[in-house]
């Protein structure tokens, strides 16, 4: 490789001397104003303008003169338009092209379109699509009374809906076009994986008679992914009375189903049953209360939705209300033992009214003859652990005797513990008490 050669400097440096340099680093250096920024009064110089400016001054003045003239004439000569001073660079082109006019032409073209579609849409197809949206001043269509009694078969309760609604005499049925167009996004929902849904299915919420619409796209078949799609739908834009309906005809029976089946809960129904808890007052009476009085309720099911339930934050009047629902069943049930422990264990300052029917829902088994499984003595642990402080004296007393008739070898032990401890803070208090007076 040859060697680089040295760029010479056309001009040397001024070194000035050590004195200079001191004294000039104390003061600040005077800068030069820029010829811009020169104020122009009364006593300045005329500033000198660049030849290119002045001519497109006087371009631009020639200009103007000569639409004012045109104004003033009778009959303008034809002529171009003349350009947008935007363009004022390409003023020396003779190839510059209209702008305005463009622009005026797709207007005038989107208004004639527009037209053409306000003629293609006639009255009848304007109506057909008001029938289904909610008037305004009214309140909003309550459900009819179409379906008297809960469903409780897992495949069949969409199909009790169907002939239900097709015995009912409505007065009214859905049009044709509305029909095609539900069971063609029922075809896409059968095969939805991901993405964005149909904007139609996106105001079926909001639409008044949205259970015969919702039974045209066929939900038996929808993926899994499309019921968590249609229950944040649901759960974020519907009023809680539709919300209560789509969980108990939709969400409930899928989720069974899939439990059923596959011993498992899928992710996205596991999803969608975690987004239903965004209206925790639906799930409660849709979900967990008809899940935990049904005969047929498995452990299984049981400890998949207590699972979530432990992992969410759940309002405390909500999760009290449940409890006192629970506590009101006669019947032992192993669900409602599990939901049970699960909800007292989140330890909620619950009301003294819920507490009192949690203690009158175990002493009730005070008088059954069969022996108790250890699901129920798990609840009356969890129980006494949590609330023993907040009990009465008799009502730890009565949990006390029916430890001694409903005895588990190595839980009861530990409830008699957490019961009579109480009892002794509450005697030592007493006799401190004493001692001070």
């Amino acid at each position: 490789m040859g060697k680089t050669k040295k760029i010479k400097r056309s001009y040397k440096e001024r070194r000035e001397t050590l004195t200079k340099q001191i004294l000039s680093t104390d003061r600040a250096k005077k800068k030069s104003p820029s010829p811009e920024l020169v104020p122009l009064g009364d006593t300045a110089e005329p500033v000198a303008v660049a030849p290119s400016m002045s001519s497109k001054i006087l371009r631009l003045a020639r200009e103007q003169q000569q639409e004012l003239m045109e104004e003033h004439l009778p009959h303008p000569p034809d002529r171009l338009p003349a350009p947008s001073l935007v363009h004022t660079a390409n003023l020396d082109s003779d190839t510059s092209s209209d702008s305005g006019s463009d622009i005026d032409e797709n207007y005038e073209q989107s208004v004639r379109e527009a037209r053409t579609l306000e003629k293609e849409l006639g009255k009848q197809d304007a109506d057909s699509i008001d029938k289904f949206l909610p008037a305004e001043g009214v309140g909003r269509y309550k459900i009819s009374d179409l379906i008297e009694h809960a469903l409780k078969e897992k495949r069949g309760e969409l199909s009790d809906v169907r002939s239900h609604m097709s015995g009912a005499s409505t007065g009214l049925s859905l049009d044709a076009p509305v029909v095609s167009l539900f069971k063609k996004v029922g075809v896409i929902l059968s095969e939805y994986r991901a993405g964005k849904i149909p904007k139609a299915f996106k105001a079926l919420p909001r639409l008044q008679r949205w259970e015969e619409i919702l039974l045209l796209t066929e939900p038996d078949n929808w993926t899994a992914a499309t019921v968590y799609q249609a229950t944040r739908l649901f759960a974020s834009n519907a009023v809680p009375s539709r919300v209560e309906r789509f969980y108990r005809l939709v969400l409930l029976p899928r989720i069974r189903d899939d439990i059923t089946e596959f011993g498992k809960l899928n992710y996205h129904l596991y999803a969608a049953l975690k987004k239903s808890l965004f209206k925790p007052a639906a799930f409660f009476k849709s979900i967990l209360l008809p899940l935990a009085t049904t005969e047929g309720c498995s452990l299984r099911e049981a400890c998949i939705i207590s699972s979530l339930l432990v992992k969410t934050s759940i309002p405390v009047l909500h999760s009290g209300a449940c409890l006192m629902k629970l506590a009101e069943t006669v019947h032992y049930s192993g669900p409602v033992s599990v939901f049970m422990r699960v909800l007292i264990n989140k330890q909620y300052c619950l009301p003294y009214r819920v507490l009192d029917s949690l203690v009158n829902y175990f002493i009730r088994f005070d008088t059954n003859q069969h022996s108790l499984p250890v699901l129920w003595h798990q609840c009356l642990l969890v129980l006494v652990q949590t609330y023993s402080h907040d009990m009465a004296a008799d009502q730890r007393q009565a949990l006390t005797r029916l430890t001694d008739k409903k005895r588990h070898h190595s839980i009861s032990p530990i409830i008699r513990k957490f019961l009579i401890v109480p009892d002794k803070v509450e005697s030592q208090n007493s006799s401190g008490d004493m001692e001070i007076v």
